[in-house]
C-alpha cells in the first residue's frame, strides 16, 4: 500500500517510521544523564541528613518533649523500610524512570512539609514521607547509576551511588548546621534549596534514557520477602553493628 506526497509515492513503512520518529522521547546524553541522576540521588540524602541538626532547632522553637524529638528522628526508618520491602524491586518490572520520578515527587512533598511546618506534627509527617521516598528510590538509583555509566567504567556508577548516600547524609547535616549558625532562617533556606535541587533532579531523571525493559510481575514484586543469601550472612553479621552504630551516632548529634 502506498500513500502520496507532493514529492511522489510514499510507502507504508516510511509512514510508520515517520510516526515512530515523531513519538520517540528525547533524552539527555548518557554522560549528562549520569550526572543528573547522581546529583538527584545525592539530593535525596542531603535532605535526610539536613533534618538532624534542624530537629534541635525545632525543639528550641516549639518546646516539645524529648520523646517527640526521638520519634521525629526514628520514623524515617519506618517509612524507609516499608518502601524498601514493597517498592524496592518495582523498577525491575516497570522501568527505572517511573519509580525514580515518583519517588522524587514524594521527596518534593516532604521538603514542602518541612518548609511550611508549624509544629512537630508536621515534621513527623514529613519525616515519614521522606523515608518512603528514600526507600522507594535507593535501589533504583543505585541500579541506574551503574547502568548509565560508560561501558568498561561500571565501577564509577557504584562509587557515585556510595558517595551520594553517605556523602549526602554527612553534607546535609553539615550544611544545615552552618545555616543554623549563620542565618536566622535556616529552615527556609535549607528546604528552599532542597526543593530546587529536587525539581532539577526530577527533570533530569525524567529526561534520562530508560535502562530497564518492562517485564511482567510488578504486583508480585511488591509482596514483601526478606531473605539473606548464605554466602552473605557472615559479612552481614559483621557489618550490621557498624551500620547501627553510625545511625545511633547521627541520632546523638
Amino acid at each position: 500500500m502506498r500513500a502520496w506526497s507532493l514529492q511522489g509515492p510514499v510507502s507504508s513503512s516510511q509512514v510508520t517510521t515517520g510516526k515512530h520518529a515523531t513519538r520517540r522521547r528525547r533524552t539527555l546524553p548518557a554522560g549528562l544523564a549520569l550526572t543528573g541522576a547522581a546529583l538527584a540521588f545525592t539530593g535525596l540524602y542531603l535532605a535526610a541528613g539536613a533534618l538532624t541538626p534542624l530537629l534541635v532547632l525545632y525543639r528550641q522553637q516549639w518546646d516539645f518533649p524529648p520523646s517527640l524529638l526521638t520519634l521525629a528522628f526514628a520514623v524515617y526508618a519506618i517509612g524507609f523500610l516499608a518502601a524498601v520491602l514493597t517498592l524496592g524491586s518495582l523498577s525491575d518490572h516497570v522501568g527505572r524512570s517511573p519509580v525514580l520520578v515518583g519517588a522524587l515527587v514524594v521527596q518534593l512533598v516532604s521538603n514542602v512539609l518541612f518548609l511550611v511546618a508549624s509544629d512537630i506534627g508536621w515534621v513527623i509527617a514529613g519525616r515519614i514521607v521522606q523515608g518512603v521516598s528514600s526507600g522507594a528510590a535507593t535501589a533504583a538509583f543505585t541500579a541506574v547509576l551503574v547502568e548509565l555509566a560508560p561501558a568498561g567504567k561500571k565501577r564509577l556508577g557504584t562509587i557515585l551511588g556510595s558517595a551520594g548516600l553517605t556523602g549526602g547524609l554527612g553534607a546535609g547535616s553539615l550544611l544545615a548546621g552552618l545555616a543554623i549558625q549563620l542565618t536566622p532562617t535556616a529552615n527556609v533556606i535549607t528546604f528552599t534549596v532542597l526543593i530546587v535541587l529536587t525539581v532539577l533532579g526530577t527533570v533530569a531523571v525524567a529526561l534520562s534514557p530508560e535502562t530497564m525493559t518492562r517485564t511482567p510481575g510488578a504486583l508480585r514484586s511488591m509482596v514483601p520477602r526478606v531473605s539473606l543469601p548464605p554466602a552473605a550472612r557472615k559479612e552481614f553479621a559483621a557489618a550490621a553493628p557498624v551500620v547501627a552504630a553510625v545511625w545511633m551516632l547521627a541520632g546523638l548529634s
